[in-house]
């Protein structure tokens, strides 16, 4: 009997154990509903991704490029623009996050670049160089109407240049003044020049200012300064850049540059404008254009990456320089309005 009550007692008392446990764990839900409470200290904390506001747009981004850059140069390699643009890829190559190819496609004007350019995607990895003859092109017919400035994308401006117009040293012409003279008297006179280039609108200018029509002379694109060596043209306006190292040598005689001021390094050049041509259709500005339909994100991250060439580099300018080059960058807004108003002042000088 006694045991059997021993027994009893002993499972009251496991019972008993067992209900507090129970008791004293029955606070723990409480515990686990904490987290609830959370939200009210979430301010500080970032929100979740698919919630959070959009950011402001900022285009693409380095890791976004994934192919590829082609420039195309509408002219020979190692002429004037040629070598203007490499000087440059120099430079932007180690902005751009892949490689950067330069190829060249000279001939008619641009029109063999441009029409070269429309067997690519526009997806804004082949672009090509505007060239500075182009409103010129676009007011002679040139492009027989196949192309307009609106048939492209324009990315924005690189350089402008400058042109000279030389004799050689052993002329008997020694100014500008004489030059004119020279023309208007001697109709055997040969202006030197490459036909549908720059060339061709500062004869026009020259030939407005005199009321003469020049005996042009068309010469090969890399032939300039080598026929005027030779003797066979009389004279040939060209881009500085091409005609200084004549003029330093002592070969030709420039009668004066298409530029707002004297360059320090000739002071004894005058400008055409202090001689009185002063034309607004004189000024040669060469940029970026991309075929159309291009999408703005990439037409803006390639301007981007210009703009950061030319604010990064110290050296661009100086090189610039040395080339008798004007480092003119321009966003694509003003690069477009910039063209747009020469090729209507080339159009009201031409056509009227």
């Amino acid at each position: 009997m006694k045991k059997f009550l021993a027994l009893i007692l002993a499972l009251c008392m496991i019972f008993a154990l067992a209900a507090c446990g129970q008791q004293a764990a029955s606070p723990a839900p409480a515990a686990t509903e904490a987290p609830a409470a959370a939200p009210a200290a979430n301010d500080s904390e970032p929100a979740p991704v698919d919630s959070a506001p959009a950011p402001a747009a900022t285009g693409l981004t380095d890791a976004d490029i994934t192919k590829d850059l082609t420039i195309i140069v509408p002219s020979g390699a190692g002429g004037a623009t040629d070598i203007a643009v490499r000087a440059f890829v120099e430079f932007f190559k180690d902005h751009w996050p892949t490689n950067v190819n330069v190829i060249n496609i000279g001939g008619a004007g641009g029109s063999a670049a441009y029409n070269e350019l429309k067997n690519y995607d526009n997806d804004g990895y082949t672009i090509t160089v505007a060239m500075a003859s182009y409103p010129m092109n676009l007011a002679i017919g040139t492009f027989a109407g196949e192309y307009t400035w609106d048939t492209w994308e324009p990315i924005c401006g690189l350089f402008s240049g400058y042109f000279s117009l030389c004799v050689r040293t052993d002329s008997p012409i020694t100014t500008f003044e004489e030059f004119v003279n020279e023309v208007k008297t001697n109709p055997n006179f040969k202006y030197g020049l490459y036909s549908n280039s720059p060339a061709t609108g500062i004869r026009l200018v020259l030939e407005d200012y005199t009321g003469v029509s020049f005996n042009a002379i068309d010469v090969a694109e890399d032939a300039k300064a080598t026929e005027l060596l030779a003797g066979r043209v009389d004279a040939v306006a060209d881009f500085f850049s091409q005609q200084n190292i004549y003029v330093k040598s002592g070969d030709f005689r420039c009668l004066g540059i298409f530029v707002g001021d004297r360059l320090a390094e000739f002071p004894d050049i005058p400008t055409m404008k202090e001689q009185g041509v002063d034309y607004d259709i004189t000024t040669q500005i060469m940029g970026l254009i991309a075929p159309q339909g291009t999408p703005q994100e990439m037409v803006d991250y390639i301007c981007q990456k210009v703009q950061e060439t030319y604010e990064q580099e110290e050296g661009l300018k100086p090189k610039y320089d040395e080339l008798y080059y004007e480092s003119l960058f321009m966003n694509s807004e003003d690069y477009t309005e910039f063209v747009q108003g020469l090729i209507d002042n080339y159009d009201k000088f031409i056509n009227g």
